[in-house]
């Protein structure tokens, strides 16, 4: 099967290269490669918590409960735009957004030299857990690129001017609004393959607008033993109001990595992607109709960790619906509500490490996502040693059939770094896809 992911953000923050004096605080140290491996754990901690808690948000809001087919959204690339507009906070919302971002006590350059690594993928090379692996996986098809416009004329530090000299671009927000908005949208579709588009709204940059921060992420990639279109059937889904639909379930049986937790009252699935180097988890609730939100609830990184630690290779019959899904969304008011108050507060905040400015702010964060699966892909024959690696346990074939709502994640199968995070709650109909 091949799964096709766009994600967009648009946001105002900065994307760094290196950090300076300049633009980090005195107190900061030079950290050594040990530090940087002990940073690199804690920060995937605190990118795990806050993907965690972004579900939940997203979850309760009842904006997106109504007539919903679910969410879809990339916590990571969201983390990660927070992370590079922490180097440049100060005062109470450089507190708010370590708080938020689950950054604990480290300072700010091990906090950038570990995310350097983790956004580089240079993993492998700090962290003892990951060189213990005889052969790391290898890259996957994911894709980002960053394009950062600021307002024409605008000053900001000399540190950042040569951090941001490669993602860097001038548009005249201030008297030519509508056509900027134009042109970061183009920008946007042209790296999406023309599949995302208008990501920013009509009005979404106005003659006050001085940064605008465009990402966009293409994932494409074959499951490592994919489906057979033959075997896909018209089959029941239940939904959360207990009404019956039906959906396009594809079928396939093999071995897979498989458990049942009983912290979280689901069992688990991962299906990994050709290459091994990220795979799909979907966590299916016990209780059929209002799991999902249960489990949202419940998720913390210390239970997430024991579930995917305790799943174990199992021959599993596996019945997972096709499903497409577009989703939108303006973040501003999930993270606020996640504690990211004064980055939002034109009076309170500070972001004067990236221009020198106090009223420096965040105007919007808009989202949108994209994501397609089918039957499609090719097939690989390699196994990462992490699955070689544990024990089989001689059982019969499992049954795993996710014909009610379920919670699925994609994760960077070295770093355990979740990419992307989502539910389903409403595939489409038979024959609509």
């Amino acid at each position: 099967m091949v799964k096709e992911i766009l994600f967009t953000v648009a946001l105002i923050f900065c994307i760094a290269k290196a950090v300076t004096s300049q633009c980090i605080t005195a107190n900061d140290i030079i950290v050594n490669e040990t530090n940087v491996g002990t940073a690199v754990r804690s920060l995937i901690e605190g990118n795990t918590q806050f993907s965690l808690d972004l579900l939940r948000t997203l979850n309760a809001d009842p904006r997106n409960k109504k007539d919903s087919n679910g969410l879809f959204f990339s916590p990571h690339s969201i983390w990660s735009a927070l992370i590079v507009t922490y180097m440049g906070s100060r005062g109470a919302t450089e507190q708010e957004m370590r708080n938020v971002l689950g950054l604990g006590n480290l300072d700010k350059t091990s906090i950038w030299e570990a995310f350097r690594n983790i956004r580089n993928w240079d993993i492998y090379q700090t962290v003892d857990w990951a060189q213990d692996l005889a052969t790391p996986p290898s890259r996957s098809s994911y894709n980002a690129a960053n394009r950062i416009y600021f307002q024409e004329g605008t000053e900001f530090k000399d540190c950042m001017r040569e951090m941001l000299s490669r993602e860097i671009a001038f548009l005249d927000f201030a008297n030519k609004a509508e056509e900027s908005r134009d042109e970061i949208n183009a920008w946007v579709e042209k790296e999406t393959q023309q599949k995302i588009k208008d990501l920013i709204p009509a009005d979404g940059i106005t003659p006050l607008t001085r940064m605008v921060v465009a990402n966009a992420v293409y994932f494409k990639e074959s499951w490592q033993q994919p489906f057979d279109e033959q075997k896909t059937a018209r089959r029941r889904f239940t939904l959360s109001n207990r009404k019956e639909i039906f959906v396009s379930m594809m079928n396939t049986r093999g071995r897979f990595l498989y458990g049942k937790s009983e912290e979280l009252q689901c069992y688990a699935l991962e299906l990994p992607y050709a290459g091994n180097a990220l795979s799909m988890t979907i966590l299916l609730p016990n209780n059929r109709y209002n799991g999902v939100d249960v489990l949202a609830n419940n998720l913390t990184p210390e239970r997430l960790r024991n579930l995917l630690y305790d799943l174990y290779p199992r021959e599993v019959m596996v019945s997972i619906p096709k499903f497409k899904m577009e989703d939108s969304f303006e973040l501003s008011f999930v993270l606020n509500k996640m504690g990211l108050r004064t980055l939002f507060d034109t009076r309170r905040v500070d972001l004067s490490g990236f221009t020198g400015q106090k009223e420096f702010s965040v105007d919007a964060v808009h989202h949108k996502s994209y994501i397609d699966v089918n039957e499609e892909g090719t097939e690989a024959a390699a196994a990462t040693s992490i699955i070689s690696s544990r024990s089989a346990r001689p059982i019969g074939p499992a049954a795993f059939i996710a014909d009610y709502p379920f919670v699925y994640f994609i994760r960077d199968n070295l770093s355990n770094v979740i990419l992307f995070l989502g539910t389903v709650q409403k595939p489409p109909e038979f024959g609509s896809n």
